[in-house]
């Protein structure tokens, strides 16, 4: 009986250590680290000039020193106009395992503009959701995942079938069906080596349905940084980046200009 009751005790007593373990995660700037992929994606609809109204999108690196500083080497399309955009701010990790991020971003004209994004850390600092929280007129949200492990990439890091995701929107491209709102999905092959494959269905603006089966070229640097060209009546171009290992990717078309549309690659 006193076995009994002892094992009982035992079992009662690791229960409550492991709850109070759990309870007393904090988490702090320094669970914030390392290189990651930043996808953005929404509108701006008010509080800046005329010209920056419409749809938006950002593709990018971030690289946090686990301190409360960070910076960013990115790619957006304001109404499809592609900029490079580089930045620098801060952030603030609460116990609560919530991210804070301030920033001052430079736009053309030289325009600066203050903004402040707020997230949730999960995944063990891996993965973090966002949203802009100020100024008002921004309605863009995305995630940022932990990019690679490893110091240098090649096109080895991209190999074998991947899901492709994407979305947004054409406001100008020529040859294509219908401008506006845009989705494709489906399947692309790395052969790493710098080759690929596609089999794909794509919606513009309503016109669904419509398959597309291309071919082409890719590279990664040492960064993890990531080219994809293909012609498909014209010829485009995708820039975005390698996270979580090589195991997906972040993408925005960049060429022709005219699109605010960005994706991912997720392995199969």
């Amino acid at each position: 009986m006193n076995s009994i009751l002892s094992r009982v005790v035992v079992v009662l007593f690791l229960a409550l250590s492991a709850r109070q373990s759990l309870q007393a995660k904090e988490c702090g700037n320094e669970d914030y680290k390392g290189a990651y992929g930043v996808l953005a994606l929404g509108s701006i609809v008010g509080g800046a000039p005329p010209e920056f109204l419409g749809p938006f999108a950002r593709v990018g690196r971030q690289v946090s020193d686990g301190k409360g500083s960070v910076s960013v080497e990115s790619t957006i399309s304001i109404n499809g106009l592609i900029l490079p955009q580089s930045f620098s701010g801060t952030y603030f990790v609460s116990p609560d395992c919530t991210i804070t991020f301030s920033f001052l971003e430079t736009y053309p004209g030289d325009i600066v503009l203050p903004f402040t994004v707020f997230g949730v850390i999960s995944e063990n600092g891996r993965e973090v959701f966002n949203t802009i929280i100020s100024p008002p007129g921004t309605v863009i949200r995305g995630p940022i995942y932990r990019r690679q492990e490893k110091s240098n990439c090649s096109n080895q890091d991209l190999s074998k079938g991947f899901q492709l995701n994407m979305s947004g929107t054409i406001e100008f491209q020529p040859g294509v069906p219908a401008l506006g709102s845009f989705t494709r999905v489906g399947r692309l092959e790395f052969d790493g080596k710098g080759g690929f494959t596609a089999k794909t269905y794509a919606d513009y603006n309503g016109f669904a349905g419509i398959p597309e089966n291309f071919s082409g070229t890719y590279s990664v640097d040492s960064l993890c940084n990531v080219t994809i060209e293909y012609t498909l009546g014209l010829t485009y171009t995708w820039v975005g980046t390698l996270t979580d290992n090589s195991s997906r990717a972040d993408l925005i078309v960049v060429s022709p200009p005219g699109a605010t549309v960005v994706g991912t690659l997720a392995q199969q």
